[in-house]
């Protein structure tokens, strides 16, 4: 009598490795921190923000482009979200450093001007 098949542990096989949806949630996820980094923090931090959610949101529609390569035509629809969160952060970030260059400019003029200069702080 042979119990030892009892004890010995089954393993399951490895599921199938489906090429580009590492790509795709990549994409996806540097897609939404591109857009928190492109609509909150290039405003508050003067444009510095701007600079992370712009290479953030052009790695996103980079992994966003090959994962809708390399996916099957029915499962694209992370890198289809990245890429629209990529785009939307570049936008956003092109918005914030603008923003961010005419603070800069509007504050340097202001103090430069001297119209400052009649308040007691």
């Amino acid at each position: 009598m042979d119990n030892n098949n009892q004890y010995q542990p089954q393993y399951q096989p490895q599921p199938p490795v489906v090429p580009g949806k590492s790509n795709a949630t990549c994409a996806l996820v540097c897609g939404i921190i591109s857009l928190v980094f492109g609509a909150w923090l290039g405003f508050v931090t003067l444009g510095i923000g701007s600079i992370v959610a712009l290479v953030l949101g052009i790695v996103a529609c980079i992994q966003a482009s090959k994962a809708k390569k390399l996916l099957p035509q029915g499962q694209t629809g992370a890198a289809t979200a990245g890429l629209v969160c990529g785009i939307i952060g570049i936008v956003l970030s092109a918005i914030g450093t603008i923003c961010g260059i005419a603070t800069a400019i509007t504050a340097c003029a202001i103090t430069s001007s001297g119209a400052l200069s009649g308040f007691d702080w």
